[in-house]
């Protein structure tokens, strides 16, 4: 059994040094996590609009508007010398 040998190893590399063993396992969980999170935020990205009948008609509405009470002194554009 090629797998049996790979489990042997590691299950020794446990005892010998479990804090490195904690540490790689710990990662190793949290990049599996990380994994499926960013999978589940793409897939309900992508499948949001999949239940409305007619999402090419979908709209949408943005309001911009300037508070004539803020200053504003030129914003991100200007260059200070």
């Amino acid at each position: 059994m090629p797998g049996f040998n790979d489990l042997r190893i590691g299950w020794r590399q446990l005892r010998q040094d479990p804090a490195y063993s904690a540490v790689v396992i710990v990662g190793l969980a949290v990049g599996i996590a990380v994994a499926f999170l960013l999978a589940g935020f793409v897939r309900s990205g992508l499948v949001a609009d999949a239940d409305v009948p007619a999402r090419s008609r979908i709209a949408r509405v943005e309001l911009r508007y300037q508070n004539p009470a803020v200053r504003r002194c030129g914003g991100a554009r200007r260059r200070y010398r």
